[in-house]
């Protein structure tokens, strides 16, 4: 127990980098990790401080992800570039961490992780752009997906899906990941709803009435924000924070839209 921190594979390539007569045990640190690359990059701690990637300085971290001759999953290399970015080290600020983690980030093949960790952990990470994460999962997904971000309230932020009903006749788009609102567990959508008596639609964001599960497109829903414009044609027109009003639930700022088709943010 007392040598457990002298086996664990970063530790050995952490110290192999300091000489560089020490090819030989950077090889062998790279193989260790292959041979089990959760145990020797993902574990955190053991009785004499950090193992893992966690212990790793910013140089090693790079130097490791960009060797060519490492081979393990993606998904695997941005779970332990998360770990890493979210250590607390007094001698690294934490903006600096997250800049080298993004750096490192930048370099994992997206592709080969499944869409529901990009949607549910990846997105949540702010490692990687969303206009990659955007790109990536058209080509998985095959459908028009939506990034919400920026908007003042916090539960309609991230990714949603096509709903397979549409709603006043107009495609709606649920999100991927529940939100909490006044301590139920809610769905949040983006649809089409009537804007009164007046028969006018507009784009809102927003949750169903309390206790159903999906939302009507009527005045019963509870809306965080609403499109200025009346009829708009498609959510494409509504990408700008200035394209939207804040409803009865919604906080400034007002959200911003990435389509997967236009891939545009304003």
């Amino acid at each position: 127990q007392g040598n457990r921190k002298c086996f664990n594979a970063c530790v050995i390539w952490d110290e192999s980098l300091k000489c560089a007569s020490l090819m030989t045990l950077q090889a062998r640190a790279l193989r260790k990790i292959e041979q089990n690359p959760r145990r020797q990059l993902l574990s955190g701690k053991c009785h004499d401080g950090l193992i893992g990637v966690a212990m790793l300085s910013p140089e090693s971290l790079v130097r490791l992800l960009e060797d060519d001759s490492l081979l393990v999953h993606a998904e695997t290399l941005f779970h332990a570039i998360m770990v890493w970015s979210k250590v607390e080290d007094h001698d690294i600020q934490k903006e600096e961490r997250m800049e080298v983690a993004r750096k490192c980030a930048s370099t994992i093949e997206l592709r080969f992780i499944p869409a529901e960790v990009i949607l549910h952990v990846v997105s949540e990470s702010g490692l990687i752009d969303p206009a990659k994460q955007i790109e990536v999962l058209k080509e998985q997904q095959g459908t028009k997906s939506v990034y919400v971000h920026k908007a003042g309230s916090p539960e309609v932020n991230g990714w949603y899906k096509e709903s397979e009903t549409k709603i006043n006749g107009w495609t709606a788009y649920v999100k991927c990941d529940t939100s909490k609102l006044d301590g139920e567990i809610v769905r949040v959508y983006i649809c089409h709803a009537k804007a009164g008596n007046n028969g006018y639609y507009r784009w809102t964001i927003s949750a169903p009435p309390i206790g159903e599960e999906a939302v009507t497109g009527t005045d019963a829903d509870r809306v965080f924000y609403v499109s200025r414009a009346s009829s708009p044609r498609g959510l494409e027109h509504v990408s700008s924070a200035d394209d939207w009003l804040s409803g009865a639930l919604g906080s400034y700022p007002p959200p911003r839209l990435m389509l997967t088709k236009s891939l545009k943010s304003y």
